[in-house]
């Protein structure tokens, strides 16, 4: 059975498929619809195309529901942390959109291993990306910083927030 974000990962990249003009690139970003979802996510994610990239950006945190959370931490978050140094600074700026919702979805799944995935991975991403040369994925990443503060344990907001400012 296909989950439901193996589902919106077809239709996303079909979406994008409309997008692009070419047969060589059409054929490259036309996904076999019979693909298990993390086969799907791991093809999107190393995609030589952005709006692939992009696609599996889009669809990671539903993904991680219908995967569960040990295959979220053991594929899922090692292609995110692959994306984050993307030559295509969208593809950098949907990384840091995605760390709010993905904390969250980590914390609620797992309270005390998720919550140590956001401060041990999650955060030093954020912080990488914080110093990115272009101003939109700093300026999201400012952003993210928000949304991620709000899922820590108020005891560590200061040591592990105030080191990004």
């Amino acid at each position: 059975l296909m989950g439901a974000a193996g589902g919106r990962l077809s239709n996303i990249a079909t979406t994008a498929v409309s997008s692009v003009t070419g047969s060589s690139q059409h054929q490259a970003i036309n996904l076999a619809d019979d693909l298990p979802p993390l086969e799907r996510a791991k093809r999107l994610a190393t995609s030589k195309l952005t709006l692939q990239r992009l696609a599996f950006l889009r669809s990671l945190v539903d993904l991680a529901h219908d995967v569960g959370f040990r295959n979220a931490v053991t594929v899922l978050l090692p292609l995110l942390k692959g994306l984050m140094h993307d030559p295509d600074s969208t593809v950098r700026k949907a990384v840091v959109v995605q760390l709010g919702d993905l904390a969250g979805f980590l914390i609620q799944s797992d309270p005390e291993e998720g919550y140590a995935k956001v401060l041990s991975d999650l955060l030093p991403l954020l912080l990488s990306l914080f110093g990115d040369k272009e101003a939109d994925v700093r300026h999201a990443s400012a952003e993210a910083a928000i949304v991620l503060s709000s899922h820590l344990r108020q005891q560590d907001r200061g040591s592990h927030m105030l080191p990004l400012a």
